[in-house]
């Protein structure tokens, strides 16, 4: 596929687990983007519930998307072998718990046009519940060199938010680390990235973040925050990045947090910060009933 009416063409990447209840409405959100050239290369991994035979049925009726099946879960190995996949000059990432607001395609490859040196660029992202509610936002910055101090002591930018300019890449460039921790995967990924270009976010909303039972982030909080720890520590001796001495002074505020509060507190500490109400059902509040 080519570039058609000046459009080049974009590829999707769809990591799938057990994502039943809400895959549809995921590839439906890109099926309706107000840009069409592109192809969503979906790489369900081992899911054990409908999901595979929900994403075969969108399948069949858009020649768009490709399905790549593993009977096992294989987590940053499944997600380097769909961008194998992807043909097209800029590609995108998407969960398939999530929403792409219809003009999030467009408005990315626009700006990746008018800003070749921007290797990644994110947006802003409404947060939604498992029901699709509305229950907050998250807000990054849009100037480069803030989403770079950020790093340090905040994840700057929504990893399934994100649009590449792959013509920035080296082409052994390794996506995801096949030894890594997945619930912090883009933090290692993007600490990477930025040895290639800048990294911006567009001022506009672009995605609809589901948070839900099940995001693993959320699920274990002070796990998380101590991979953070150690993939920030580990950009310094990999890339020779160093935080700043008010960001080292943050980290160590986190550090006495996480420390004292336990991961019930945490959450609510997070919402709180954020200005986020979550409303999980019973059935997926596990995280927060066992905290």
């Amino acid at each position: 596929m080519a570039a058609t009416n000046n459009q080049p063409l974009v590829s999707i990447y769809m990591p799938v687990y057990n994502a039943q209840d809400y895959v549809e409405e995921a590839i439906k959100s890109i099926i309706d983007q107000t840009y069409q050239n592109w192809e969503m290369v979906i790489f369900n991994d081992g899911s054990t519930d409908t999901s595979l035979s929900i994403i075969e049925w969108m399948a069949a009726k858009d020649k768009r998307i490709r399905v790549i099946n593993s009977h096992r879960n294989l987590g940053l190995a499944g997600m380097n072998k769909a961008v194998a996949q992807c043909r097209g000059q800029f590609v995108a990432k998407m969960d398939a718990d999530d929403l792409s607001i219809n003009t999030r395609i467009e408005k990315q490859v626009e700006f990746l046009k008018n800003n070749p040196q921007v290797v990644a660029v994110g947006g802003q992202c409404k947060v939604i519940d498992q029901n699709g509610k509305m229950i907050g936002v998250k807000r990054f910055p849009t100037d480069p060199k803030e989403t770079k101090k950020m790093m340090w002591t905040n994840m700057p930018i929504q990893h399934p938010s994100v649009m590449f300019n792959r013509s920035l890449l080296p082409k052994d460039f390794g996506w995801y680390e096949n030894n890594g921790e997945l619930v912090i995967d883009d933090v290692h990924f993007f600490f990477g990235l930025f040895q290639y270009g800048d990294i911006a976010n567009l001022d506009r909303f672009v995605l609809k973040y589901r948070m839900h039972g099940a995001n693993m982030s959320f699920k274990y909080p002070k796990k998380t925050f101590f991979l953070t720890l150690r993939a920030r520590i580990a950009a310094i001796r990999r890339y020779r990045m160093y935080p700043s001495f008010k960001a080292v002074m943050i980290n160590l505020v986190q550090l006495g947090v996480m420390l004292v509060l336990p991961s019930k507190a945490v959450l609510r500490l997070y919402y709180r910060m954020k200005k986020i109400k979550p409303t999980f059902s019973k059935s997926n509040s596990y995280f927060l009933k066992r905290a």
